[in-house]
């Protein structure tokens, strides 16, 4: 049986896309290289590069393919939330489509 595991930044502790005390993007995916991994999730959105040819290139680079965007910006119980949900729904989900990532992740 072959399979094939990922990770995500959360891993390094990443819950925010723009914390300056968290672990920069290129040394994330530096470390999850040399940890073995192939697969990555994107993390909260805004974390990673959302230029689809500057994430493309820096995921080839490292033989690296994406698995899922995730949306972590409120709480759909709070109607004032929504719209920046939708917001940040549509972009990771354009992003991840564009770079052939399967899944979106939605937490709440």
């Amino acid at each position: 049986m072959n399979i094939e595991i990922g990770i995500g930044p959360d891993s390094w502790g990443v819950w925010v896309p723009d914390q300056p005390n968290q672990v920069p993007w290129k040394r994330f995916l530096d470390e999850v290289v040399e940890a073995g991994y192939c697969w990555i999730e994107a993390g909260p959105y805004g974390y990673l590069p959302t230029d689809v040819s500057t994430l493309r290139k820096e995921l080839d680079n490292r033989e690296l393919r994406l698995i899922a965007t995730t949306v972590m910006n409120g709480h759909l119980d709070d109607e004032s939330h929504w719209s920046r949900i939708e917001k940040d729904v549509l972009l990771a989900g354009e992003m991840g489509a564009s770079l052939g990532a399967k899944y979106l992740v939605l937490i709440d």
